[in-house]
């Protein structure tokens, strides 16, 4: 973003502070099964497995996107119970652009409390987060340190929070997006 800052707006790196995120602590809290479970069934989400997406729905968030990958991925392997949840509330640009393809697979569960997000990360079995993108992406930090295996955007911001501590894929990509959740 610092790159982009400077190379759109001509700021010189004495004008541009870079500050980083951390996860909440609650992130890191080691949480009973009983209570994600509890909150696994409060979302509807209890008994069966599931890939997570979290963010506000809006077109660069990239849902639609990954929808489709998952479906790709269902196909190769349809003896697979997983589920792709999508948690999140409706942002700018989402009235018809944020449309998901109609699937059993394919569970959105609207907004989810702070509080409840926790749970959802140590209940996934991984966490997609496919942006076109973002000046930082915190939910890629809240679930590393909740423990979940992340897929997320080789591009900008995301590629350097993550690093080499998950997937990296072009978002852009079905082929691509479906590859990272296999």
């Amino acid at each position: 973003v610092a790159a982009d800052i400077g190379r759109l707006l001509g700021a010189t790196d004495d004008k541009i502070v870079v500050t980083s995120y951390s996860a909440d602590s609650l992130f890191r809290e080691p949480l009973a099964p009983d209570a994600i479970e509890r909150v696994r069934q409060r979302h509807g989400l209890a008994g069966f497995p599931f890939v997570l997406s979290v963010g506000v729905q809006q077109p660069r968030k990239n849902v639609r996107r990954l929808a489709e990958a998952f479906l790709t991925f269902k196909e190769r392997h349809p003896r697979s119970a997983h589920r792709l949840v999508i948690a999140g509330k409706t942002g700018w640009g989402s009235r018809g652009a944020v449309t998901l393809p109609a699937s059993p697979h394919i569970v959105a569960i609207g907004y989810v409390a702070d509080a409840d997000l926790p749970a959802l990360y140590g209940a996934a079995t991984a966490f997609a987060y496919p942006s076109l993108y973002e000046g930082f992406g915190l939910p890629i930090v809240e679930a590393m340190a909740a423990g979940c295996p992340v897929l997320t955007s080789n591009r900008g911001a995301m590629a350097e929070v993550a690093a080499d501590c998950a997937e990296l894929v072009d978002p852009g990509s079905v082929p691509a997006l479906a590859a990272g959740l296999e």
